[in-house]
Formats: C-alpha cells, structure tokens, sequence
C-alpha cells in the first residue's frame, strides 16, 4: 500500500505497511482476527485500514473500502480514553489536523472526510447503538475485543448490521482465558473461542482468517527493548504469555489445585467417623446460581472427611433445610454448626418493602445453626493446599472425600479451577451459567468448611528465660537491686560482640535475633 495519498491541494500521508501488516491488509476476507500481543502493530494496521480500506487492490480501489471510500467506519475499544489519546492525539489529529477536507470533531471523537466517509471513535457500550448509525456503515473495528461480552456483542448489534451492509470486521486483541465480561461469566473469552474455532475449522466461522504475532514482529522494535519487558514478569506469569505473547491458554494451565486427584482424595472404604468426633457443616448460598452444602468429620491426627455434598438450584431456603435435614447430618448434636458465607445474614429486598427474615433466621427456625464463614480467599486457598497435599511419610493427604456422587461433583469442579492472571495467589472467579453449568459454587463451600479447622503454619517457639522457682525475673539478686533494662545501645552492642567475620574483608555479619 502507498504511504500517500494525494487530494488536491492538501496531501495525506498515511504510514507505510511493514512486516505482518502486509499479510493482514492483503487478506481476502471480510473477518480479520488479529490475535497479537502488546506492541504487535495492531493499531497502526487498523487506522489504514479504517482510513484507506483493506483487502487485495490499491488504495481508492480495496476490496473493503475505507472513510475515503465513501463508507464509515466505527471503531471501539473497551479502553475510550487510551484509545482517544493514542490514537487520536498521536495519529489523527497530526495526519488530518491541517487538511482542508477533513473536519475533527474532539468532543465527539469523529473524523469527517467531507462528501466521503466518517471514522467514529466510541467505547464499548457504543455498540448496543450501532444500528442506528445508517447504512452507510462500512466497516467495524473491534480493540480489545477478548476484554468486553463479545459474543453479545457480535450476536445482537455487529453481525446483523453487516450482514444488511455487507460491512467487514476487524477483531484484534491480546488474549484472555478469564470471563470477558459476559453475563453468565463463563471462560475463557469469546475472543479466544473464536480463535480456537478458527483453527479447528469450526464451521460458525467460515470463511474468517486469524492472524497472529507478537511485538518481536514489530520492525520498529529493537529486541533489547522487548526482552527488556518481559524480564518485568515474573516466570511461567500467565500475564505474560497472554499479553505479550497472546497465547491461548489451554485447560490444565495454572490450576490452582493440580494435585487432586480421585485415587488420593476419594476413599472408596472411608474410615468410620467416631460418635464423640467433631463434625460441622459449610454452605453457600445461591437461588440462579447453584446453593451447596458441605457435611464434615474430624477423623483424627488432623484429616478431615468430607463425608457428603449435597446441591441444588431454584430452590427456597425452607426446601434447602429439608434436603439438609434429610441428608443424616447430626443437626442436633449441639456442636454441630453450619460455616456460611456472609450473605445468608444479609437483609436483600429493603428496597422494594421487604421485610422478612434472613436465610440464616430460615435455618435457624429449622434447627441448623449457622455462623459467618472465614472468607479469605488466598488463606482459603492457601489452607485448601496445606490439606491435600500428599504427606511424603503417610502417603495420604490430611483432606479426603467419601465415594458419592456429590462429592465427585465437587472435586471435579475443584480440579478445573484455576489461577487468576490478575492475581496468581488467588483462584479466578467464575460464576456459574444461566443453565447452573461451571461456576465455583463447590470450591467456595469447601474452601469455607476447610477454614473452620485451619492446619497452622509451623512457627519456631522463641527461647524462654529460665528463672529460678520463687524468684523474680526482674530482681538482680547477685547485686541485690531491681533489674536494669537493657538500652537499645547495649543490646546493639552485645550483637556487634558477638559478630563473627564475613568472608569479605572489613565486613560482619550480624545474627538473627
């Protein structure tokens, strides 16, 4: 493609297509994927296109025509304010800003090519409008599409739209097996799965072509600079092969728990539970989204026995004390007492006149006590470890289930569930779908039933001055005075003192107190 194009008297300098810019711009089809990661030129590609069009042909007679074509252009990207600062005030305005044909338009974002085309630059939300922006709607641009609910997007405004205008589409990002903002939260991205479908031949995106590349395809990157990037993550960082290498991550990569397994954590014979054992419950709560319950044994030497999980959906808190009831947990073994998470004492519906009682007022009219769960999420996750994992002396993991169908359902979800890339000391959240498929409604139940016997961290017990029976710690006797503390500088003393040598010369170390 030309780097510009003439309109009298005014000229249009647009830059020139370098490296997999060419390929992207040359490609026949009206679906581009760009799966590229930080700094892959993604951007510089789509404003010539958006301006000057794509596809096999010259600038003026692409196959996919551009604003100077006489289409227009919407472009969108979940970051507004990044995309009208780069963009806009590094690109636009310098190219067009003093050409006589074009008009800028800063408060709404919009170049006008006037008797041509319009690009439009707006944030995401823009897309449930963009119907009614005419037929003359040529083309759309999607940034950062694997960070918003694309596939609602796609299904409800973009596709039909096209479809009517016989418009292209342009999807470029950095990817993400997290939720991409969709209602029922399922992972990973509609980005991702569009990818994936691309490259399986999935028949729902004929005729679309991805494209892939990373800032090393970038000519006009140095490669120091790069590698000088990627040395800021941390190894194997999930953050890192998504954004800057735009790897699709596949199931089984940075799960949170990848050492349960059914043959250590399932008991086909599991140990009998003794009358006197401490036994309790853990629950959370969900009407759309599945409610589960957790039954609990103490089964000596610090193990813990799951012995069932019970689970349901749609269902009021009055029929969920039944199942529970019905389940042959000892409720009315005074000790035993339901761990739950902080919602079932919350008072919902105040807005609208409600007034009655709480799930935990419910259950406890049923007889089931119940508590506020220990929430912590990274200690959960932390204590949840500290208990399956498999003791190198027994053989055996200190957390294991009974054989039931419950209880394989939990552990199977606990399996699938994974890190999250924002946070790698925590596990992604993931709700369940409108249908109650996926979600972590389990592995929150179990997190809190675990949190209610924590296994401690070994500590180092600090020595303890030994003092003579029927003698004061704070008298000296062998001067026959009230003891004098030591001052900061004594004790300071008393450790250099007591410093030995380094092996670098004029140098010492000073002991751990």
């Amino acid at each position: 493609m030309s780097a510009a194009i003439a309109y009298e008297p005014d000229t249009l300098v647009l830059p020139e297509l370098l490296g997999k810019q060419v390929d992207w711009d040359q490609s026949a089809s009206a679906r581009k994927v760009l799966r590229v990661g930080r700094r892959g030129s993604k951007t510089r590609f789509a404003m010539v296109a958006a301006i000057a069009g794509h596809g096999p042909g010259e600038p003026g007679s692409a196959k996919f025509g551009g604003i100077l074509d006489g289409g227009d252009v919407l472009w969108v990207a979940v970051d507004y304010p990044q995309l009208t600062t780069v963009l806009w005030r590094e690109e636009i305005v310098p190219r067009f800003g003093d050409l006589s044909w074009a008009t800028l338009n800063s408060q709404q974002h919009t170049l006008e090519a006037r008797g041509l085309g319009t690009l439009f630059l707006r944030s995401a939300e823009a897309l449930t409008g963009v119907r009614g922006m005419g037929k003359n709607l040529k083309g759309i641009i999607i940034d950062e599409a694997a960070h918003f609910d694309l596939e609602g997007a796609l299904l409800n405004e973009v596709l039909p739209t096209l479809l009517d205008n016989k418009g292209w589409l342009v999807i470029m990002s950095t990817t993400n097996a997290g939720p991409d903002g969709n209602q029922d939260k399922c992972i990973p991205s509609f980005f991702n799965l569009i990818c994936e479908g691309i490259r399986a031949g999935d028949p729902r995106f004929a005729g679309w072509e991805e494209f892939y590349a990373t800032a090393f395809d970038n000519p006009v990157i140095d490669d120091d600079a790069i590698n000088e990037l990627i040395g800021l993550y941390p190894p194997d960082s999930p953050q890192l092969k998504q954004e800057v290498f735009a790897e699709l991550l596949r199931a089984g990569v940075g799960l949170a728990l990848p050492n349960l397994t059914i043959t250590d954590h399932i008991e086909q014979y599991p140990v009998g539970v003794a009358q006197t054992a401490k036994q309790w419950g853990a629950f959370d709560w969900g009407f759309n989204h599945p409610w589960v319950f957790g039954w609990y044994a103490d089964v000596g030497d610090g193990c813990v026995l799951k012995r069932d999980t019970l689970t349901g959906r749609g269902d009021l808190p009055e029929a969920i004390c039944a199942k529970i009831l019905a389940s042959g947990a000892p409720i009315s073994d005074p000790w035993f007492v339901i761990h739950a998470g902080a919602d079932i004492k919350q008072r919902k519906g105040r807005a609208v006149g409600y007034t009655g009682p709480t799930i935990a007022e419910v259950f406890a009219s049923h007889g089931l006590k119940c508590i506020i769960a220990d929430d912590a999420r990274v200690l959960g996750l932390d204590n949840l470890r500290r208990y399956v994992s498999v003791n190198d002396e027994t053989g055996r993991p200190r957390f294991t289930m009974a054989d039931t169908a419950g209880n394989r359902s939990c552990l199977a979800q606990m399996q699938a569930m994974q890190l999250d890339p924002k946070n790698m000391e925590d596990v992604l959240k993931v709700d369940a779908d409108s249908a109650g498929r996926g979600g972590d409604d389990f592995y929150d139940e179990t997190r809190y039933g675990l949190m209610a016997r924590p296994i401690a961290p070994q500590i180092r017990k600090a020595s303890i001055r030994v003092v003579e029976q029927d003698r004061s710690a704070g008298y000296d006797f062998e001067n026959r005075r009230v003891a004098k503390p030591e001052s900061a500088e004594e004790m300071v003393g008393k450790m250099i003192e007591r410093a030995r040598p380094h092996i670098t010369a004029n140098r010492y170390q000073v002991p751990r107190r």
